[in-house]
């Protein structure tokens, strides 16, 4: 009797009598966001590239519009898991985006390609992309860092579990807070940066991975109807 007594007080259900690695797990909520951070960063790449040589054309600095466009993606990548994700799918749903990101990156960076529906249909009929293409270091190099070690990295961490409510709950509020971030953004986006992209039209094509996804849903909606 004594030992369920202690067993069911608040003391006994302290971090004291967690398991140590459940103590050093990392929440699910800092691996989401490390993992927004880098897809929004590392991984647009061919985007900053491009930004640098429009800001320079147009004679401003692209310090303050790449800030923008990268919190932009990260909260929208942070929303993406938020809403898709649960306990046992978030280290899969990651490990598809950075390898889904990173053979974007390739084919942006690489090849010199932006990826649009017109692309996306080429490719289709045609196949333009050779397969010599993704055999160069180039493409290895890119799938190595961008992908391959970030997603060793993810899942040698040990995540920390939560209990199905609280899970629930931390996502709604992720969701949120990801949305706030996304409005705060588009309205210090006007009229400077959202004049540049409606200007550069391939600033948002080359958005990783949105863009692309974006061109995706275009092809497929097309070849539905048809």
């Amino acid at each position: 009797m004594k030992l369920k007594l202690f067993r069911s007080t608040e003391f006994a259900e302290s971090s004291l009598f967690v398991p140590f690695k459940q103590r050093m797990s990392a929440h699910p909520a800092w691996v989401s966001g490390l993992a927004s951070l880098w897809i929004a960063t590392a991984c647009n790449v061919a985007l900053w590239q491009e930004l640098v040589r429009v800001c320079e054309q147009n004679q401003v600095s692209p310090l303050w519009p790449a800030v923008r466009l990268a919190l932009f993606m990260a909260a929208a990548c942070f929303l993406l898991f938020s809403i898709l994700s649960s306990r046992r799918l978030l280290k899969p749903l990651i490990t598809v985006l950075f390898f889904f990101a990173a053979l974007s990156c390739h084919i942006m960076f690489n090849e010199h390609l932006v990826i649009d529906a017109s692309l996306i249909n080429r490719t289709l009929n045609k196949n333009p992309l050779s397969v010599s293409s993704f055999m160069g270091w180039q493409f290895w190099a890119t799938l190595f860092i961008l992908a391959i070690v970030p997603s060793v990295l993810l899942w040698r961490t040990p995540v920390r579990r939560l209990a199905p409510v609280q899970y629930l709950l931390q996502n709604g509020g992720a969701a949120a807070a990801s949305v706030v971030v996304i409005l705060v953004m588009l309205v210090l986006s006007s009229p400077d940066l959202s004049a540049l992209v409606r200007a550069q039209p391939q600033l948002r094509q080359m958005t990783n991975p949105f863009g692309i996804l974006q061109a995706l849903t275009e092809v497929a909606k097309a070849r539905l109807v048809l």
